[in-house]
């Protein structure tokens, strides 16, 4: 929701230096309502020069799980499948997911995802 607020220290983050050769955008969130809305601002708004935007799915930090974001939507495949569909409909920006083989537990989870 950083984004969504305009913080410009967030804003900041979405300008391409000229000395990168690639520049991708990594979003994280657990809403698809918010990361729909961050699609739309990035698509219509901020014409950002991005190479790809990549969906976190692999952060461990808590204060993204306490959003549902990181490797918490891993477990959530009921949140992350609308999370992609409403963002590939709407970037023209090739879109992307990082992810670990599992979420905090050792059991592998990440093929599960994946048809």
């Amino acid at each position: 929701t950083s984004l969504l607020d305009g913080k410009p220290s967030e804003l900041a983050l979405l300008r391409r230096h000229p000395s990168e050769k690639v520049f991708g955008v990594q979003l994280a969130g657990g809403f698809p309502d918010v990361m729909t809305n961050v699609a739309e601002l990035m698509e219509d708004h901020l014409h950002t020069s991005c190479d790809f935007i990549d969906i976190n799915m692999g952060c461990p930090l808590e204060q993204l799980h306490a959003k549902g974001a990181g490797c918490t939507l891993m477990t959530r495949p009921n949140r992350l499948e609308p999370i992609v569909r409403g963002m590939t409909e709407i970037l023209t920006t090739p879109v992307t997911i990082k992810m670990r083989m599992a979420h905090m537990e050792k059991e592998n989870i990440a093929h599960l995802l994946m048809p």
